[in-house]
């Protein structure tokens, strides 16, 4: 939780968010949260009518790329050693 639980605490679901096996939604004002719960490969696909300018990866310094086309985004996942993953068990990407 050290590093996913800005996407835990204090959050709503996102509601308009899609059903996805492996991946839960989760909500704070304006921020959206996608969590993943096994490590998404290379990139990670999602539906959504919100607009979307900058994505992240808690516990990731940088910024990722994505990409959001008619309804569909599509976020560039790192390409992180199994020594640089910000954590084990499940991975937090911050939309905003």
């Amino acid at each position: 939780l050290a590093v996913n639980g800005e996407a835990i605490y204090d959050t709503r679901a996102w509601v308009e968010a899609p059903e996805m096996d492996r991946v839960k939604f989760t909500r704070k004002g304006d921020v959206r949260y996608a969590i993943s719960l096994e490590w998404p490969g290379a990139t990670l696909e999602f539906a959504t009518d919100h607009t979307i300018s900058k994505v992240s990866l808690l516990g990731h310094d940088e910024a990722l790329a994505f990409s959001q086309q008619g309804g569909l985004v599509t976020i560039t996942v790192p390409q992180l050693s199994i020594d640089s993953l910000p954590c084990q068990h499940a991975w937090s990407f911050r939309i905003e």
